[in-house]
Formats: C-alpha cells, structure tokens, sequence
C-alpha cells in the first residue's frame, strides 16, 4: 500500500480549540524554519488560556447481577488524566541540557541517523535495549518518553511519512523478540518508552453496588505501583503475575496470568477472573489507522466491540494507552510452603493414588492455588499452596508489604552479578549442574524457613507480588496446556514423566540443561462470564487461555522449563520436550499453546525458529481466530507501524494446514 502525504490536525497543548495543520511531506519539502513553527506554539498557548472547552461525559452501564438492577460506573472525559506540564528545561539521563521540543538538537552518529523532521514537543536520544535475560541486545536505539496519548498519535503519523516503526517499551522484562530483534535497525525503529509518564490511575466505583468497581490505568504503569494503588483503594485482583516490575501494557500485551483455579464447579468471585488480566479489560484506547482521514488516531474500545478482543491480547501488534480493568474488593490470603511433598506422590497417575494419598488434584480442591517447583536431578519440591483467609492464624507471619520472598536490593543488585559468575561457570562445568540444583534447593529451603516466610498471612496484593525482577539471569520456556479440570492429574502426571525421563536421558549422554526449578501450576481460562452485566462478547482472541471452541476445556495446566543462561543443551533439549507436548496434546482431548513473552518454537539451536510450529501448529492451536485477529491488526494498521520484523513474519503464517506433525 502506498504512503500517501498525510496532512493531520496537531492539537497544540491539548486545547481542543486550538489546532494547526501540519503536512510533514510539505514542511521538508518547503523547508519551514523551525522558529516559525515554534512562534505558532506560542501564540496558541497564549490564546488556547482564554478559550473554555468541554468534553462530553460518557456513561456506561454495567448491570448488577446480584438484583439484575442496572447501575452506572462513574463517568469520566477523555481528559480524565491531568495532562503533565511541560518543563522549559529538563536535563537527559546524561545531565545534558534537552529540550521539550525539537530545534534540529538531536545529534546523530553515522550509523544512527538523526530522525528527519521529528515531531515537536517530543525529545529523542539514542539509547540501549536490553530483554530480561539480557540474552537480546541492541545498542543505540532512538528512544522518546511520550507524556501524553497525543504525542503517541504524533509519533505513529510521523513513523508512517518517514517508514519507521514504533515499539513500546516497558521495563523489558520478557525474553520473546516481541519488542525489537536482533535485527532491528535505528534508522527505521523508535522505542516509545511508556515508563515515565503514562503511569495515571484512577478508581471508578459503581454509584449503587460497592462491589462493582474498575481501574482505570494508563499502560506504563507498573504492576507494582497499580497492585499497591488497588489495595489503597480497598480493592484488588483474584490472579496476577508474580513479578512488579513489569508494565500494565506490557502484561496485557502477551496475556500475563497469576496462579489460581476456582473450585470444582465454581466461578471466580464478582469483580475477579482466574484467566489473564486481559479478561478483565472493559474498554481501551489504542492507536489506529483511520481510513477515513487517512492517518493514525486514537480510537477508544468497549469490550462488547467485536473488534476488541483482537487487542486485548495483541503480542505487540498494536499500542493500547490506557485501558480500564474490572477489579474486585480487597481480601487477604494465606500461604504454605512445604518441603515434604515429593513429585512421585502429588504427580502420580490417577489410577496410582490411594483414599489416604495427597495429590495435585486433591489440593486444587482444597486451595485456591497450588505451585510446584521441581529440583533437576532429584525428588526435592517446594510446594506453596494459597487460599483465601479473613484472619491471621496461628503460627502464620504478617507480611505488610510486597515481596516476601525476594530483598528488593538484592534482586537488582549483587544477583546480577552472581549470576554472570554462575553462567560462565556453567559454560564450563556444566556436569555441576545437578550440584548447583542440589544447593539451590537446600538455599530456598532454609531462607524461606528461616525468614518464617513458610507460613503468611497478608493483603492479596502483597502475596500475589512474590518478586520484583529476577534473581538470576534465566531463560524460561512456558506452555499452557488445555484441558476439562477432570483431567489435571493425568495431564499433569504425563507431563512430568516425560520430563524426568527426559532429564534422565541427557543426564546418562553427560549432558546437563537443567539448573533451574521445572515448574507447574494450574489456572482458570477467559470466561466473558466472569465480567458481569455487558452483554454477550467473546474473550481475548490471541490469549493462550482463551477458551477453545468446541470444546468443554476450562483449565489451564502450566510447565515452565527454565535455565540458567548460557547452560549447553538446552535448546536441544527444550525441542523433544516441546515436540512431545505438541504432538500429546493435539487438539482432541488437550491443546498446547504457547506462552507469548517467554521462549518457545525450539530448534536444537534456537528458540521462536521452528518453521512447522511458527507457520502450521501454533496459528492453528488458536483456530479461526488466528487468521481473523491478523486481518484485523493489518486493518487497523495497515503500515505496520507497530511491528517489527519477527512479527511482520510469524503474523503472516498459514494456519489453513491441520494440525499434525511428521
């Protein structure tokens, strides 16, 4: 499709009475001095203080379903969101004097081109990305912090004049290439960098039910910060990711999910879902092209929009700004940690548990969560088992703030560093790998005992935030497998049998690519019924929990395999097991799908370059949805100015083919 001259109307400090047009072709052609465009601004500010202006109030009902009453949410205008002020002068992360808008300052370098006719208001300096693991780098990469929506709206109208593309960024804590690629080029790429500024939040309350409440947040916020204003606010979230320092973007962006399953024949309270945090979306505002003016704009989303449920899990395929999210009342939970279970007794076959034997599907239902973290190279397992609770009990420890199990300086600080030493200790000595396993576990052991963190008690939200970042550079697979909830413990029990044998055959070839935990949990999937009152609307169309049509699937089993980074074999090693999961699980009785911010799509030599996975398996483990979501992002994109050169490839795949594999 041809790029056209695009010719916008530039909301000048967001007055909605004052707007000038900018053809940004016409402008470089004509070469306007800047500082006659730097006098508009003036004037406009000056004459935008006399000019009164009103949004128009927008009400959404949200039925009661306690007394089938309807109840309104509080409206709010499209401005709700104190506009930040813009400073004259600030200084950039080097102490150098910058700008809040662009006089031709920015300074290239040969290989990094300064971006041509920059929009103003927005600074830009070359910066560097790294992922969690630090195994994906690109060095000097332009990078603008946006105050605003509008300058977001800006930048997209800009990057499609210019041929470049726009990726948001967060806190970078993922390991998909989903963001940027190694391949991925200054002189065709600006990082949007959300952190700093599109961090609001603020609480709507229904006028009549208190229970009935959301969150409206902007997408750089961090969890942390939004799981704390929550409990501020008396409200919090059935299931969350354990990490804070994550983005609210970024976790809806890939689908992010806690751990937590209702009860046998139950549903999640009102105001909660056990599926991701992308089920609870009620409506949003994201970045589109507009076919009718012919550049991008901000477009706002209400979940019973069809052609929302291709954003709400859109694996960096879209920007969202703000969203608001369904939120529930604020409840405590209490935790155990035990050390005696083994995983020959709580993953046996079913058809192997006795009446009086303990196993994962009796937990689940007992406890609204259950997390097991397997040993390599061993039978040693930390069992942590969660439920809610109103009051302290005996012998449980008060937690008053997030993270009980991670020091908050410790996790940026010195683990950095120790885990640098392990890995090119590793790359070494692998053969010490079930040692340092060994060691790992009787360390996890004795600090949790130690610190009295066996046993807790606190708000939701303080338990849910287990960590802030991680402790050791790892890289980490994850797979959600599928399934009616009868079928946990055989799903589960083959899962790890394979898994062990697994571990055993490389371990007798000398090869060692565990060192870390094997990991399993279970979660609910995205039921629209959780989210009371709007009508009927499908759930997150790309979100790996999204319910499978057709089949009476309501569970989630979930396996993370991780790695310290740099341990050899583990590519290899990550193929048999995820072909044996594909291959197992293959639509009829069970379906596997990826989890989309982690590693996934294996060679022996490398993750997301598995052809067969990327192009047949995958697009068709989401059926009809795959293909539809794809036409929709081309539709509101049709530029691809939000992409990059991963997803401009594996979100053209065929996913007409069965799934099967030779």
């Amino acid at each position: 499709m041809e790029r056209l001259p695009v010719i916008r109307k530039l909301t000048l400090f967001h007055n909605p009475k004052i707007t000038v047009t900018e053809n940004f072709k016409a402008r470089e052609k004509m070469n306007i001095p800047q500082f006659k465009t730097v006098t508009v601004l003036f004037f406009s500010l000056v004459l935008g203080s006399f000019i009164n202006s009103q949004t128009v109030e927008e009400l959404e009902e949200w039925n009661d379903i306690l007394n089938g009453e309807a109840v309104e949410i509080l409206p709010y205008q499209d401005s709700d969101f104190e506009e930040p002020q813009i400073d004259p002068l600030h200084l950039d992360k080097d102490n150098r004097l910058a700008l809040p808008f662009n006089l031709n300052f920015l300074t290239g370098t040969p290989d990094c081109p300064t971006p041509p006719n920059f929009p103003f208001g927005i600074y830009a300096q070359l910066s560097d990305f790294s992922n969690w693991a630090e195994s994906l780098r690109v060095q000097n990469l332009w990078t603008v912090q946006p105050r605003t929506p509008k300058d977001v709206v800006a930048l997209a109208n800009w990057a499609y004049v210019y041929g470049y593309q726009l990726r948001a960024k967060g806190f970078s804590n993922s390991w998909a290439p989903l963001t940027v690629t190694q391949n991925t080029k200054c002189s065709s790429t600006i990082m949007v960098d959300t952190t700093k500024y599109l961090t609001q939040m603020k609480m709507i309350s229904s006028k009549t039910n208190d229970h009935l409440r959301a969150v409206h947040v902007q997408t750089g916020a961090s969890m942390e910060n939004l799981m704390v204003f929550l409990e501020h606010h008396n409200a919090g979230l059935y299931a969350a990711p354990m990490m804070g320092h994550s983005t609210v973007g970024g976790v809806l962006a890939v689908g992010g999910h806690g751990i937590g399953a209702p009860r046998r024949g139950t549903r999640a309270p009102t105001g909660y879902s056990a599926g991701s945090l992308s089920n609870l979306i009620l409506s949003f505002k994201a970045i589109v092209w507009d076919h009718d003016a012919q550049s991008y704009t901000l477009k706002k989303f209400t979940r019973t929009d069809e052609d929302s449920k291709a954003f709400l899990t859109h694996i960096g395929r879209a920007f969202l700004t703000d969203v608001r999210l369904m939120v529930g009342p604020a409840y405590n939970m209490h935790c155990e940690s035990h050390f005696d279970y083994t995983p020959e007794t709580l993953l046996a076959k079913p058809t192997h548990i006795n009446s009086h034997q303990e196993s994962l599907a009796g937990l689940l239902e007992k406890f609204n969560s259950v997390d097991l973290s397997i040993y390599p190279y061993s039978d040693s397992m930390w069992t942590m088992i969660c439920s809610n609770s109103t009051r302290l009990g005996d012998g449980s420890r008060y937690i008053a703030k997030p993270y009980p199990f991670a020091d908050r300086a410790t996790d940026e600080g010195v683990s950095r560093s120790v885990s640098a030493l392990v890995s090119q200790f590793l790359a070494g000595f692998h053969y010490l790998s079930p040692l340092i396993s060994k060691v790992s576990y009787n360390f996890d052991m004795l600090n949790i005992k130690m610190s009295r963190n066996d046993n807790i008690w606190g708000t939701s939200n303080n338990i849910l935030l287990r960590y802030r970042d991680l402790y050791v550079k790892s890289t980490s697979s994850g797979y959600a497998i599928l399934i009616n909830r009868d079928r946990v413990q055989k799903v589960a029990s083959e899962i790890y049998s394979f898994y062990s044998g697994l571990v055993g055959k490389y371990s007798a070839a000398w090869k060692f690519p565990q060192n870390e935990p094997f990991q399993i949990t279970v979660t609910g999937l995205d039921d629209p019924a959780e989210i009371p009152g709007l009508g009927e609307f499908d759930p997150p169309a790309l979100s790996f929990l999204s319910p499978m049509r057709g089949k009476n699937f309501d569970t989630a089993v979930f396996i993370q395999v991780s790695a310290i980074v740099g341990t050899r074999h583990y590519e290899s090693f990550m193929r048999e097991l995820e072909s044996f999961l594909f291959l197992k699980y293959d639509g009829n009785d069970a379906v596997v799908r990826p989890e989309w911010s982690k590693s996934w799509a294996y060679t022996d030599f490398a993750a997301w370059d598995n052809q067969i996975l990327l192009k047949k398996v995958i697009p068709t483990s989401f059926g009809e949805n795959w293909s539809w979501a794809l036409q929709r992002f081309d539709h509101y994109d049709p530029y691809n100015i939000f992409s990059n050169d991963f997803l401009d490839t594996f979100l053209k795949a065929n996913n007409t083919l069965k799934l099967k594999i030779n």
